[in-house]
């Protein structure tokens, strides 16, 4: 086929010269090679495997026969299954239109991006022969319940009993917009939220997000108050390439836990003492190829996030005898990445293997006062199984004060439930 490198095709193959044959191998070839032929245009390439045996030194060669048929174009996307979601809203993650060439990674890259949404338990994208060199793409789409009121409960070792009520909607309306507004309340914190998020405003590549939100949370020594609010927009560069820049403001009121045992004479007494606000610039770049919003069964996810704050509060004067006469502007880094693979293949069972890994650097900028609240803690089913949540930190004299950088790494077999 004109357009096919025979040199990168044979660099391809996972049965190469040398290999023991493997029928599973051979197979996940001609798929790799009809893929090929599809990117091209064709898409009723067929690929016929022909063996010529060599019984007396026990090897064989390997032949693939390519036929490739016609090159096709897209007539018309007929969409079905979606009584709510608007037609408008899938075809922005469809990447065929009516009269493009046909391609096997536009259709697979399409699935990937309805799945990706949320708004879908089943995407199905087939085509439909119009004439030998066209054809229908019908995009077929089971939608998922995404709209919830809620009210619930449950009990946690940390949090104790916990109660919650929520409206949110990750499709309100059909519109592709993601909106929230709800509450949780345990033993040890309240947390109240609303917040909404355009992904393609007016079907651009751009996207707008708007949150409020109340958070009191106890952690081991403290509790932290956190009143704050935040507006970013981002754009889509590429099919899996996200940037997005921001700003927020946050007021903090940390204040010793009851239990928490106060002794004057200790240097860091009031260290978890602290009301300040804050305001901060956001930036960020993230990739995620996966198949899936639920359960990814394969692709990556990466991601480096900064964020820039200014600090403003009235010093206590504990802090002003250790020498410190403000709070400290900072720049915080974190990054994240993780990979993921279905072991269907191999296991004939939905088993997913999962590895992650997180980073995290705060860097001072004026070398003063760092509030706790602004620290980083480390434990719990977020970054440390094991351990209480945000048990992990150096202490001085007794005192966890938090670290200003982390890194964490997970391996993980996860078995699908629903």
């Amino acid at each position: 086929i004109e357009g096919l490198s025979s040199e990168e095709l044979l660099g391809n193959l996972a049965l190469k010269k040398g290999h023991t044959f493997d029928i599973t191998r051979m197979r996940k070839d001609m798929k790799m090679l009809e893929a090929a032929a599809g990117d091209l245009g064709y898409a009723y390439a067929k690929v016929s495997p022909q063996m010529h045996k060599n019984p007396e030194q026990g090897t064989i060669n390997l032949q693939y026969i390519i036929q490739p048929g016609s090159k096709v174009t897209i007539n018309d996307v007929l969409i079905s299954g979606n009584d709510i979601t608007k037609d408008r809203v899938i075809r922005r993650y469809v990447y065929l239109a009516p009269g493009d060439m046909f391609s096997t990674t536009d259709l697979e890259d399409s699935k990937g991006a309805l799945s990706r949404t949320g708004f879908f338990d089943k995407v199905d994208i087939q085509s439909e022969r119009v004439t030998d060199t066209t054809i229908n793409l019908l995009v077929q789409v089971k939608e998922a319940s995404t709209g919830t009121i809620s009210a619930g409960g449950g009990y946690g070792s940390y949090e104790g009993l916990m109660v919650n009520a929520s409206v949110s909607d990750k499709n309100i309306f059909g519109s592709g917009i993601n909106s929230t507004l709800g509450f949780e309340l345990s033993k040890i914190s309240q947390n109240y939220n609303l917040g909404f998020v355009n992904p393609k405003v007016w079907d651009s590549m751009y996207s707008l997000g708007i949150n409020f939100y109340k958070k009191d949370y106890e952690y081991i020594d403290y509790t932290q108050n956190e009143l704050g609010a935040n507006i970013n927009v981002g754009r889509q560069f590429f099919r899996h390439l996200y940037a997005s820049v921001g700003v927020g403001y946050v007021d903090n009121d940390s204040n010793y836990d009851d239990d928490y045992i106060f002794d004057p004479l200790n240097p860091l007494a009031t260290f978890y003492d602290d009301q300040y606000s804050k305001v901060s610039f956001f930036a960020g770049v993230n990739f995620d190829n996966t198949d899936d919003y639920y359960n990814p069964r394969k692709g990556y996810i990466a991601g480096l996030n900064l964020e820039y704050s200014q600090m403003s509060g009235d010093m206590d004067p504990e802090n002003i005898l250790r020498g410190y006469t403000r709070f400290d502007d900072f720049t915080k880094v974190t990054a994240r990445a993780g990979a993921f693979y279905g072991l269907n293949d191999w296991l004939d069972y939905d088993l997913i293997l999962r590895v992650k890994a997180r980073y995290a650097n705060i860097i001072s900028q004026k070398d003063e006062y760092m509030p706790i609240a602004e620290r980083l803690f480390m434990g719990g089913i977020g970054s440390v199984r094991g351990y209480d949540p945000y048990s992990i930190s150096p202490e001085v004299l007794g005192n966890r004060i938090g670290g200003t950088e982390q890194a964490s790494g997970t391996i993980e077999a996860s078995i699908p439930l629903s």
